[in-house]
C-alpha cells in the first residue's frame, strides 16, 4: 500500500516539482535566455551588431538579482511564443501586451510598463478615433500583424479589408508615410520613438491612447519559480531607483509611480 502511494505522489508531484526547477535550471546554465523581436524600438532593437533598449536593459538588471548573464535572441514577432515553447528560451521580452488569450497558454510576471495603442498619421491628417474609420469606410490602418494593435482595431469593428498587415512596424509607418495607409497602429512609445528617427513627416495623434495595455515579462505557463523570482528582481529595481534610470534613459520622459 505504501509503495503504491510512493509511486502516486511522484506521478503527480514529478511534473510539479520539475515545473519549480525553473529558476534552479537558469541559474545552474548561468544564462537566461530570452527570445525577443529586435525590431521595436525604444523597447529592443539592433544598435550595429548588438540588442539594446529597455527590455535589454532592464533584463540585465533582473538577471544580476538571479546570480546570472542575459542572452537575447532575435527571431520574427511571429515566432517567438514558438520558441519558448519548444524551449529555444526562457522567455520572452518584446513589447508583450498582457491579454486573457495570451495569459491561458503562458505564465506573465507583473506587469512592468504601462502603455496603450496609438495612430500615426501623417502631419496634414486630421483622424484620431478609431469610431472615425466607422463612419469613413475609404480609410484604411496599417498594423504589425498578430499584435495587440491589429486586435484592437479588430475588437473597434474595422472590417480587414480596411486593414493593411506587416511583419514589422516600421514597415507599418513606411505605408503610411507613401500614402497606401491612413494610419499606423501601435504603442504609444514605440511609435514615438520611431517617428523621431527617421519619419519627420509623421506624427502620433493627439489625444492619448485609446487603448491602455499593460506589458509583461512571458515565461512557460509552468516556471513557477522562475516567475516568482523575475517577480522578486522587478520589486527590487523599482524600489532602489534602477528601473526609474532605465525608463527615463529610453522613453525621455520622467516617470510617474
Amino acid at each position: 500500500m505504501r509503495l503504491w502511494l510512493c509511486i502516486v505522489l511522484t506521478l503527480l508531484l514529478g511534473p510539479l516539482a520539475r515545473a519549480e526547477d525553473s529558476l534552479a535550471r537558469v541559474q545552474a546554465r548561468g544564462v537566461l535566455r530570452i527570445a525577443t523581436d529586435a525590431t521595436y524600438s525604444p523597447f529592443e532593437f539592433m544598435e550595429g551588431e548588438n540588442i539594446v533598449g529597455f527590455d535589454v536593459d532592464i533584463a540585465k538588471e533582473l538577471a544580476k538579482e538571479l546570480g546570472v548573464k542575459t542572452e537575447f535572441i532575435s527571431m520574427e514577432w511571429s515566432g517567438v511564443f514558438a520558441a519558448l515553447e519548444t524551449g529555444k528560451c526562457d522567455l520572452v521580452m518584446a513589447g508583450v501586451t498582457i491579454t486573457p488569450e495570451r495569459k491561458k497558454g503562458n505564465a506573465f510576471t507583473r506587469p512592468y510598463f504601462l502603455s496603450g495603442q496609438v495612430f500615426a498619421r501623417k502631419k496634414d491628417n486630421t483622424l484620431t478615433r478609431p469610431a472615425e474609420f466607422l463612419s469613413n469606410t475609404g480609410l484604411t490602418a496599417a498594423v504589425q500583424q498578430e499584435t495587440t494593435g491589429q486586435f484592437a482595431m479588430e475588437k473597434a469593428k474595422i472590417s480587414k479589408d480596411r486593414l493593411h498587415r506587416f511583419d514589422t512596424l516600421l514597415d507599418a509607418l513606411l505605408d503610411v508615410k507613401n500614402g497606401n495607409s491612413d494610419v499606423a497602429v501601435g504603442d504609444e512609445p514605440v511609435l514615438r520613438d520611431m517617428i523621431s528617427k527617421g519619419y519627420p513627416e509623421l506624427e502620433v495623434a493627439p489625444g492619448g491612447p485609446f487603448v491602455e495595455e499593460n506589458l509583461g515579462i512571458v515565461a512557460k505557463r509552468d516556471a513557477l519559480s522562475l516567475v516568482a523570482g523575475l517577480n522578486a528582481a522587478l520589486e527590487k529595481t523599482l524600489v532602489d531607483g534602477r528601473y526609474a534610470k532605465i525608463y527615463e534613459k529610453w522613453t525621455k520622459t520622467p516617470i510617474t509611480l
